[in-house]
């Protein structure tokens, strides 16, 4: 993670209480009057009002826009669409903006203040707005889903290109593949930020053909400038472009359509996927097998779409093939969920929040019994400032989902916000902690430092070490969350019903029990089910690690203390709940037992020792033998990211990619092959309250051809190809 105190936005105020950016001596919007500036500029000139009407019923519109600063043209479009919204029709407003400089939560608060009128969205944008300095996409969720903002901190080209499902190096369109069978596009951009002549590294051709890459038939935008160079770029991607008149005293302004027809060369698009940091490159292997000459497959004749790539472009075996459209095809998909813990109520609930009718299927009389089923759970990742990519997703992940908790009120009803502290284990943990509260020293509501000696008042503990405190983190019941998360009236649960086969029949899904009687069926299955997913053949190549772990249950009149904090470092304990510390957890791989131990019991109370001198005062006169507790199986993976996105026809991806066992860095310029509506969220291990709100939000969009919620880099690490890509490449299949 690269220090991000130098991006963040240097502004002084005039004496109109405006805002003015110290790096470009620029203003933000005009001093006459910002909001009219915005709707004239984006609202009136992109038609926002006349095409909003118009929008099929469910249906979802996208706006992007170049430079969020402030965030006054997201509220202003915010507040225009409730104004029109006829809430029957349940369509989804998803407003994408890209911003280099971030502005504290803090000053967009104070400059949004100029408009009363904008209260309401400017309040609840500034209590979600993520923590700062941020970087990569961050997605915040408002008004049950129906108002989406994706965050993008860094270069407008870079974030809009990752979030193509097309890599720069590529040759395809959408048209030949997306990140599911549904292409997304942008419906609207607003061509916004400090002008061209104060800010010229951001108005370039680069980010002018990104922007068309990501654009449809009926991709309009406008801006506030008619600069010839920024008109000759927007023309040369693809856009039509017509001056008209400005807001105020400008005399004219940039709006046009994307039209398909490039009207001059178009240099390549940037190639983000060629990054000196090669672990963002999950098929990467330098330590390639090469093929030996004599090899039946060294006179491989190398097809057209097969390139020689020195510079080690990954292939896009994540594209999946897109689907033409049908003019017959409900607007509103129909989903099965096969699992009921917190993977399949977490997909079921996004599913659900974009209007898809979603059915659940879960094998036991309850949902959430088996490893989703401990009486507490806790939203924790590990963090750590080192860049790499699991570190970037467990960021990305605890941020969604404090955010997600707390915004659809699940901390209230199915658990507590109090914070949780990460305990330095060690000094080089204590220095990384450290080092992350420092990145956010500015937002101690996320991330502080608690010594040794404040962590009494802190957590009602003397601890043992100091700890990284995150606020706004807790524990759920995951139970009681996955009963909540169904509560919808787009799902239907079925209990008892366990699936024994999978199988596609003209252009649908179909799910049959041991007795081979159908349970039921749908264009779109997800499989959620843990690690007795291996059970179908689809799945059945998927590298799922079962391992057991043991939670202690131990009554309040045991313990007596004023926990009010979780604590986490070896283990954890929890702020009792209904009479009972949750103390955990054992860590058994190669142990299949489902019986309580004893051994786990006192091993779990040997780790709560260690955290403070009181509780291993306390320890001593506990017998494990009295314990209660629960035993489950965590769903892992080799690499601990999770799986999530379509399951491969692994015939078809051997055959089209088989390139790749003479040479990892070939570049074969085609789509992945999948199962054609079949899709997986497994291997949370023991992060799953932390990583499934993220995991099912990025699935869900996948699903309903919405934009994704992280980078294309990223997805590819939580892709199920990637393991055999990975096999390809050491000629291991």
């Amino acid at each position: 993670m690269t220090d991000n105190h130098k991006s963040q936005a240097a502004l002084t105020w005039d004496e109109q209480g405006q805002p003015i950016c110290q790096r470009f001596d620029d203003i933000y919007f005009s001093r006459s009057d910002g909001l009219a500036e915005s709707n004239y500029v984006f609202i009136q000139n992109n038609q926002l009002p006349q095409r909003w009407k118009a929008l099929e019923k469910h249906g979802c519109f996208t706006i992007a826009e170049t430079g969020f600063g402030t965030g006054l043209n997201f509220v202003a479009t915010w507040q225009l669409w409730n104004s029109l919204q006829d809430k029957k029709n349940l369509q989804t407003l998803h407003f994408i903006s890209a911003e280099k400089y971030p502005l504290t939560r803090q000053d967009i608060s104070r400059s949004l203040a100029l408009w009363p009128e904008l209260k309401p969205y400017a309040d609840s944008l500034c209590e979600h707005y993520p923590p700062q300095p941020a970087e990569d996409f961050v997605r915040l969720i408002f008004q049950q889903g129906r108002v989406i903002l994706t965050l993008y901190f860094g270069d407008a080209s870079e974030g809009f290109e990752q979030l193509s499902a097309i890599p720069s190096c590529s040759e395809l369109s959408t048209e030949n593949g997306s990140f599911g069978d549904t292409p997304t596009q942008v419906n609207a951009w607003y061509l916004d930020g400090f002008a061209p002549a104060k800010n010229p590294e951001m108005w370039h051709a680069k980010l002018y053909q990104t922007m068309a890459a990501l654009s449809g038939a009926d991709t309009s935008f406008a801006t506030f400038t008619a600069a010839g160079a920024v008109k000759r770029g927007m023309s040369e991607a693809g856009f039509t472009c017509s001056k008209v008149k400005g807001y105020g005293r400008k005399r004219e302004m940039l709006i046009g359509a994307f039209t398909h027809t490039v009207t001059g060369k178009v240099k390549p698009r940037p190639n983000s996927d060629l990054n000196p940091d090669s672990d963002l490159d999950p098929d990467s292997n330098k330590d390639q097998e090469r093929t030996p000459k004599g090899h039946p497959q060294s006179n491989f004749k190398r097809p057209r779409n097969v390139k020689k790539n020195s510079s080690g472009n990954p292939s896009p075996w994540h594209l999946v093939p897109s689907k033409k459209p049908n003019s017959n095809q409900r607007s509103r998909p129909k989903a099965i969920v096969i699992g009921g813990g917190l993977a399949g109520c977490h997909i079921a609930y996004a599913l659900a929040q974009k209007n898809c009718s979603v059915t659940l299927l879960e094998r036991e009389a309850n949902l959430g019994t088996q490893a989703s089923g401990n009486q507490q759970g806790v939203v924790y990742t590990r963090l750590s400032l080192h860049r790499n990519p699991l570190n970037q997703f467990n960021l990305s992940s605890l941020i969604y989902a404090n955010h997600f908790y707390q915004q659809h009120g699940f901390y209230d009803s199915c658990g507590q916000q109090c914070g949780v502290m990460h305990l330095a284990q060690n000094i080089e943990q204590e220095k990384t902690y450290r080092e992350f509260a420092d990145h956010f020293k500015n937002e101690p509501e996320f991330a502080r430092i608690v010594t040794q000696e404040q962590s009494t008042a802190w957590s009602g503990l003397q601890l043992n070490q100091s700890a990284l405190l995150i606020p706004s983190a807790g524990w759920l019941s995951p139970p009681e969350l996955c009963r909540q998360l169904v509560k919808h009236d787009n799902i239907e649960v079925r209990t008892e019903s366990t699936v024994s086969r999978i199988d596609r029949q003209e252009g649908k899904w179909h799910l049959y029990d041991a007795d081979n009687k159908q349970l039921s069926s749908a264009e779109y299955v997800v499989v959620a089910n843990a690690w007795e997913a291996q059970k179908f053949s689809q799945l059945q190549s998927l590298p799922l690690k079962r391992i057991r772990g043991q939670v202690s249950y131990v009554p309040e009149s045991k313990i007596h203390c004023e926990l009010n904090k979780v604590l986490c470092g070896d283990g954890y304990i929890a702020p009792a709940h209904q009479g009972l510390y949750s103390i955990g957890a054992s860590f058994n791989l190669n142990n299949t037992n489902q019986a309580m131990s004893v051994e786990d019991h006192q091993d779990n109370l040997e780790k709560l020792a260690a955290f403070s001198p009181e509780l291993k005062s306390q320890a001593i006169d506990l017998d494990p033998n009295t314990f209660a507790g629960k035993v489950g199986f965590r769903c892992a993976t080799p690499d601990y990211f999770p799986i999530v996105g379509p399951i491969t026809d692994a015939q078809s991806m051997k055959s089209n990619f088989a390139q790749l066992r003479k040479n990892a860095n070939t570049f074969i310029d085609q789509p992945g092959s999948y199962q054609t509506g079949l899709y997986t969220s497994l291997g949370y291990g023991s992060r799953g309250l932390s990583y499934a709100p993220l995991a099912a939000e990025v699935l869900a969009s996948i699903i309903c051809g919405q934009h994704i919620p992280i980078s294309r880099n990223l997805l590819r690490y939580l892709h199920p190809a990637r393991f055999l890509i990975r096999d390809l490449i050491r000629n291991r299949r």
